[in-house]
Parts: structure tokens; C-alpha cells; sequence
């Protein structure tokens, strides 16, 4: 059974500066980076013979790669959609990272806030 605690005090603040940057790093640029160039850029092109379908199949299944948080779920198709369209539209995937890097940041940002208010 994993032991979730937010009680940092026995880490050494180097630590926890690196996890931070390291979570910060992953999470809020190369992540987003990635599933932008495989959802967007690679799977959501292929996905345009199905018309205007594409985008809500694109959607699900990009929410189903999402399953370690399922209730995020509705909120994650609500944001999502309406930058889907758009690259879709324009063809630009760099519409979608940067608005996927931003969403994720401030994800992020508001974690790290939170587990340092604790």
C-alpha cells in the first residue's frame, strides 16, 4: 500500500527543490510537448476521414490515456475540444502546446503551492 503523505519535513530542501523542478520540468513542458505532437500532430490528422466526429473521437481518446485521472475526465474534453478544433482548423499543433503547456503549468504551479502551504 503506498504511504501518500505531503509532510516534507523529513527531506532535505535540496530534495525537494530538485523533485519540484524535476515534476516542474516534466510535467509542464515535455509532457505536453509530447502528447501534442502524438494527439494533435500525429492521431488527430488521421482521425479527419470520420468529418466532424474526429474531434469528440479524438477527445475520448485522449481522456482514456488519461485514466490515472478519471475525474478530471469531463473538465480535461471541455478544455481540450475547443484547442482540437482550432489545431485542427488552422493546422498548426503549435496552438495546442502552447495552451497545453500553459494548462499544465499552472496545474503545476497550483500543486506545488499547495503541498508548500501544508
Amino acid at each position: 500500500m503506498y504511504n501518500l503523505s505531503f509532510d516534507l519535513r523529513g527531506y532535505s530542501p535540496l530534495i525537494i527543490i530538485a523533485t519540484f523542478l524535476f515534476n516542474f520540468l516534466m510535467v509542464s513542458l515535455l509532457v505536453p510537448i509530447a502528447e501534442e505532437i502524438y494527439f494533435r500532430g500525429y492521431l488527430l490528422p488521421r482521425l479527419s476521414r470520420f468529418g466532424f466526429w474526429a474531434v469528440p473521437i479524438h477527445t475520448i481518446l485522449f481522456g482514456l490515456f488519461h485514466v490515472w485521472t478519471p475525474w478530471m475526465a469531463v473538465a480535461r474534453a471541455i478544455g481540450i475540444i475547443p484547442f482540437a478544433y482550432v489545431v485542427q482548423r488552422k493546422q498548426n499543433i503549435y496552438i495546442g502546446m502552447i495552451a497545453h503547456i500553459i494548462f499544465n503549468t499552472l496545474d503545476v504551479l497550483t500543486g506545488i503551492m499547495l503541498v508548500m502551504s501544508l
